[in-house]
């Protein structure tokens, strides 16, 4: 069982990117995490909540992303949840590090990222939700 010691309620702007960041950072900090690893942290909420801001909705309107985590254990555990269309980060492609910068195609560096920062990582829909949870040993 995972376990979570806050929980923020963000709405699908930009801006919610940083109030997470910022959320997270004093919740670490409390607990003595590295600060590498919590800017390691803040870049996956950066790709992460930017991919579901951008892409999660057709409709226009606020809509709620839930972003919970906590430390236990010797490790951060991080679930993030929104109610948009389906999409697994995780099965997306890679980017070909053997073709030029110039010659490569848009997308996936991102998630390259989060999957490289973070020591665990999952996506599943359960009931009409995106849930990827993750965790980062510490």
């Amino acid at each position: 069982m995972i376990t979570y010691s806050k929980e923020i309620i963000v709405t699908n702007e930009i801006s919610s990117i940083e109030y997470v960041a910022d959320q997270f950072t004093a919740h670490c900090q409390t607990d003595s995490i590295d600060p590498k690893v919590i800017i390691k942290v803040n870049v996956v909420f950066d790709e992460l909540l930017s991919n579901i801001i951008k892409y999660s909705y057709e409709e226009e309107g606020a809509h709620p992303i839930y972003v919970d985590f906590g430390y236990d254990d010797g490790r951060l555990n991080i679930q993030i949840r929104d109610k948009g269309l389906p999409f697994n980060p995780f099965h997306v492609t890679p980017p070909d590090f053997s073709v030029p910068l110039e010659e490569r195609t848009i997308g996936g560096l991102g998630i390259y990222l989060v999957k490289n920062l973070m020591d665990t990582y999952q996506y599943e829909r359960i009931n009409q939700e995106n849930v990827v949870t993750m965790s980062k040993f510490v």
